[in-house]
């Protein structure tokens, strides 16, 4: 089973979008996600967006996945603050790393949620669930 769901966090001093994907991750359930991605983005125009992708559930990806997620942050650059992917994942690391090299962001990643900065876990009680 491939899925994607959406949690959003705003707060006074930071917007988190977090992103997390379980089983393959196809070019198709990709571009819906991206679609949803780009449409909360146009609800905060004048706003940045620290982004987690979780991929932790995540089996693997089709190829065309990285362009599209690479174009899309370029699209999205003036609203991009910080990128963070949860991994544990060899094969996603390096596309991670591809996707780093081609956009100019400096993606961090990690290999839990618990380790993302401490500032992002005390804005938990504000989660909003968007599916």
């Amino acid at each position: 089973m491939n899925q994607t769901n959406f949690e959003l966090i705003i707060t006074d001093d930071m917007n988190i979008l977090k992103i997390n994907f379980e089983g393959l991750l196809t070019h198709k359930t990709t571009l819906i996600a991206i679609q949803k991605w780009k449409e909360i983005f146009g609800q905060y125009p004048e706003q940045k967006f620290t982004l987690i992708f979780n991929s932790l559930k995540m089996s693997d990806y089709e190829q065309p996945v990285r362009l599209a997620v690479q174009e899309t942050l370029i699209l999205l650059k003036k609203q991009v603050a910080s990128i963070w992917v949860i991994t544990d994942s060899k094969v996603v690391a390096a596309g991670v790393g591809l996707v780093s090299m081609f956009t100019s962001f400096k993606i961090k990643m990690v290999t839990s949620e618990d380790k993302i900065d401490n500032t992002f876990n005390t804005h938990k009680s504000i989660l909003n669930n968007i599916d």
